[in-house]
């Protein structure tokens, strides 16, 4: 009972432990990939009538709560901290912020702090577009952690009308690349009814009020592993791209004008985008769009180089980036939107020809870091790309003039390589060139989404005693495509964007024996055929047996047979030490010659000899453990008998030694 217990309890403990295996370790990468963290915050009490300033200001406030709280989700790391910010490494993907508003300020108890309807719209030495009301929500982004920029900005999130979410913002790639310092500043007046005012019979409310901020910092970067392999602005080759045209003004930059040498951009650029992280650059035929093919290990990279201070355009402070805040691009169809200083549109059309929504980064060049700095824009996979920056200067005197300009550009990414892989379909094997599967198998191109793969099958039918090749499909291929009908699968794979060979493979699928073998790779069809035209029988495993052949003893003189010579016989059939037999046998390939058969006799039976040595010895190891296993176990059961039989006679004297005092008596 107890071993069946034993044995019960093992096998559980074998169960769980492949469950773990199988489920466990998907649940643990899921979690990892994934956590929220909160991020502690300063806090700002700038009194009732104090201005709401975070440059250059240091927390001078204690509360016992805020007004919610702020947390970021994605696949990130603590690393301590850069410039005095909380760091995290992004793993993968992007990190979401949330800011979740409490109850705490919520309530109509005068008598309690609570949150009121501020009006100003002072903030930080400059002006907000809108009241701070009940409580505005800022996101900040800046490349050094000096200059800041507003991504997002939500207004009187308490209010009536309101229609805030909590979760206020994502990270862009761009900003993750680079490293980027982050703050989340959250505004708002906070009021309490105190004793009141008696003048004489007159009672007055009197009420406490203070504003505040929160003000939450942090710091994104790529993880380490993508810093460590990521390309650099001085990797070569490299390529510059775009061209800076005026398109007029408020034309959604559409337009195409000259720049002659009236126009206020003559001789100087904002700036250069360049390409890196590439092995080969190449065009496209088609459409002569330049094509950037990659290898293993590339991380082709596009770059952009700030050329300009954009306060003072070509060291002239009266020439300017304006801030475009009612703009659109007729291009991308973007709608009207805040450019602000400068703003840069990346769309992306993947392999299956499907334009994504384009990615709008606005007042790009004032978030760029600094004058002559790379700035890293974005790195790039497989696919189209456009790529347009639009900004809009001014140039300052008695009267105004702005004018629009444009630098556009578009670029492809291919794979060099020239692979598909075949993967077989129960067991997720990879199949190597002539391999034989009885379930079928898919093809996965690694990514490769531009190769341009042709599949041919054929079929096998046994027409009169031998084989015919049959094509009974050829078209092109996709990722991902099975292929599970019986039959011999040629697929050839080419790639459009390099000069490699084309890639051939062969697949066989099906249980059929001409298809095993065929994946033997020992004949060909042809060669097949003929050695079953020959008499020859297709195994069920794929090989060939061919009939036995019979060679004549030519050292037996019948009489009616003229002998040969003694010198013209070979020594190898007939020799001093050795009788000639009556006959002998041989199983005959196609191939071979008479004269080869008469070598190869001697060395088939040595070898054999040799074998039938090995396998008798084997044998007579196993039969030794085996006897001395047996021998064992006799003991065991003689020593058993002999205290059985001791026992039982011990017994039986005892009866007769009764029986004879018995009858004594």
């Amino acid at each position: 009972m107890k071993k069946r217990i034993y044995r019960i309890i093992t096998v559980l403990v074998i169960l769980l432990s492949i469950s773990f295996r199988i489920f466990g370790t998907d649940i643990i990468t899921s979690q990892a990939a994934q956590s929220t963290t909160r991020i502690t915050n300063s806090y700002y009490d700038y009194g009732s009538d104090g201005e709401y300033a975070v440059t250059g200001v240091s927390s001078n406030g204690s509360t016992t709560g805020t007004l919610g709280t702020f947390s970021i989700t994605g696949n990130t790391e603590s690393i301590g901290n850069v410039n005095g910010y909380t760091a995290f490494e992004v793993k993968s993907d992007v990190v979401s912020f949330d800011y979740s508003i409490g109850t705490k300020y919520i309530s109509d108890d005068d008598y309690i702090w609570h949150i009121v309807n501020d009006k100003t719209k002072d903030f930080d030495g400059g002006k907000l577009e809108s009241n701070v009301g009940n409580g505005t929500v800022l996101v900040q982004t800046s490349l050094t952690g000096e200059k800041w920029i507003t991504e997002a900005v939500y207004y009187d999130v308490l209010g009536d009308k309101t229609t805030y979410y909590s979760d206020i913002y994502t990270s862009k790639v761009l900003q993750q690349v680079n490293g980027c310092f982050f703050r989340v500043i959250i505004l708002y007046k906070l009021e309490k009814r105190i004793e009141n005012n008696n003048y004489g019979p007159i009672s007055v409310s009197n009420y406490d009020e203070k504003r505040c901020a929160e003000i939450y910092k942090f710091y994104l970067i790529d993880s380490g592993e993508n810093q460590a392999d990521a390309t650099q602005p001085d990797s070569e080759p490299r390529m510059e791209l775009g061209e800076t045209i005026n398109t007029g003004k408020d034309n959604g930059y559409s337009g195409n004008v000259p720049i002659d040498d009236k126009d206020p951009h003559r001789e100087w650029n904002i700036g250069r985008f360049y390409v890196n992280g590439y092995t080969r650059s190449t065009i496209d035929s088609n459409d002569n769009t330049i094509v950037f093919v990659k290898t293993l290990g590339d991380r082709v990279t596009l770059w952009f180089n700030l050329e300009q201070d954009i306060y003072a355009l070509n060291g002239n402070s009266d020439l300017y980036i304006n801030e475009d805040n009612n703009a659109y691009d007729q291009y991308f169809r973007t709608g009207n939107l805040n450019f602000k200083h400068g703003t840069l549109i990346i769309r992306y059309t993947d392999y299956q020809g499907v334009r994504h929504d384009p990615v709008i980064y606005t007042d790009y060049l004032a978030a760029c870091a600094t004058t002559g700095a790379d700035t890293k824009v974005e790195l790039f996979e497989e696919g189209d790309y456009e790529i347009a920056l639009d900004y809009e200067v001014v140039e300052d005197k008695a009267i105004d003039t702005y004018n629009d300009y444009r630098i556009f550009f578009k670029f492809k990414i291919r794979n060099g390589n020239c692979m598909a892989f075949p993967f077989d379909i129960s067991t997720g094997n990879e199949l190597s060139d002539g391999s034989i599967t009885s379930n079928g198998f898919k093809l996965d191109l690694a990514k490769s989404r531009y190769l341009t793969i042709d599949v041919i099958r054929y079929s096998l039918k046994l027409v009169d005693g031998v084989y015919v090749q049959d094509a009974r499909s050829n078209s092109p291929a996709k990722d991902g495509e099975s292929y599970t009908q019986q039959g011999v699968y040629q697929f050839t794979v080419r790639n459009l964007y390099t000069n490699t060979e084309d890639t051939s493979k062969i697949i066989y699928v099906g249980t059929d024996p001409i298809y095993k073998a065929l994946s033997r790779g020992i004949y060909t069809l042809d060669e097949i055929n003929t050695m079953l035209s020959e008499g020859g029988v297709l195994e069920s495993d794929g090989t060939i047996t061919m009939p036995i052949t019979e060679v004549p003893d030519e050292s037996i003189d019948d009489g009616d047979t003229e002998r040969l010579p003694e010198n013209d016989v070979p020594d190898q059939v007939i020799s001093d030490s050795e009788p000639a037999s009556d006959s002998s046998t041989v199983s005959v390939n196609p191939t071979v010659t008479p004269e080869e058969i008469v070598d190869v006799v001697p060395e088939r039976n040595g070898s054999n000899n040799y074998v039938i040595i090995v396998v008798i010895a084997l044998i007579g190891i196993v039969a030794c453990v085996g006897i001395l296993a047996y021998r064992k176990e006799i003991f065991k059961s003689k020593d058993k008998e002999q205290v059985s039989y001791s026992d039982q006679t011990s017994n039986t004297e005892t009866k007769m030694n009764d029986s004879s005092d018995k009858e004594k008596k």
